[in-house]
């Protein structure tokens, strides 16, 4: 006696391969679509990255044109500064000056 199996075994052997091929597809399809979730997120945060990285950029390149124009003040500073300096070293000598003829008739009376 056949049974059925026997008589259809080569329908139940195709059946099984398509069987096994449609799970290789869907197995594929799946991890394809986890792939490309973890890409398109992976770019998401690599634009998020980039524009925070983009903004720390412009807010350094502020704060070095404030430096650099703090450091001009600055300099105009002490340039005014050694300017002053070198008005208060003529007047401290002619401020010797005066007090040594001032002092040049004591010299006479004797103190």
């Amino acid at each position: 006696p056949m049974s059925w199996i026997d008589r259809h075994s080569i329908l139940l052997a195709g059946l099984f391969a398509i069987a096994v091929v449609l799970i290789a597809i869907a197995t594929a399809v799946i991890r394809a679509l986890r792939a490309w979730r973890r890409t398109k997120a992976a770019i998401a945060d690599g634009t998020r990255q980039a524009e925070m990285l983009k903004q720390r950029i412009t807010s350094l390149e502020a704060r070095a044109r404030e430096l650099q124009s703090r450091q001009g003040e600055i300099v105009n500073a002490v340039a005014g500064l050694n300017w002053e300096a070198g008005i208060a070293k003529v007047i401290a000598a002619h401020a010797g000056r005066a007090l040594a003829i001032l002092k040049a008739p004591l010299r006479y009376v004797g103190r």
